[in-house]
């Protein structure tokens, strides 16, 4: 009877967990800024990856949400991106 209780409470726990990080449309904008960021090549991009990306990212993304997670999807002219994101900063591209 222990282990069911201690079972339930890590479980709870780890639903709270879920539900306070979980990720915003700005959480994901930020890190995939962060991701072009990292595979750009020089400072000009980089600074047009700034200036363009974020409002062209917030026009052409969506959130559901789940309360303990949220999907995002990032709608281009030839194709759809689907992310997983949990734990503020965690998002795993899953189409």
């Amino acid at each position: 009877m222990r282990r069911l209780i201690s079972i339930i409470i890590i479980l709870l726990l780890l639903v709270v967990l879920l539900v306070m990080t979980n990720p915003d449309k700005e959480n994901f904008i930020d890190w995939a800024l962060n991701k072009a960021a990292e595979s750009s090549d020089s400072e000009v991009e980089n600074f047009f990856g700034d200036v363009l990306g974020k409002p062209l990212l917030n026009a052409t993304s969506s959130r559901e949400d789940y309360k303990l997670f949220s999907i995002f999807k990032i709608d281009t002219f030839n194709e759809e991106r689907v992310y997983l994101g949990l734990l503020k900063n965690i998002f795993i591209k899953i189409k």
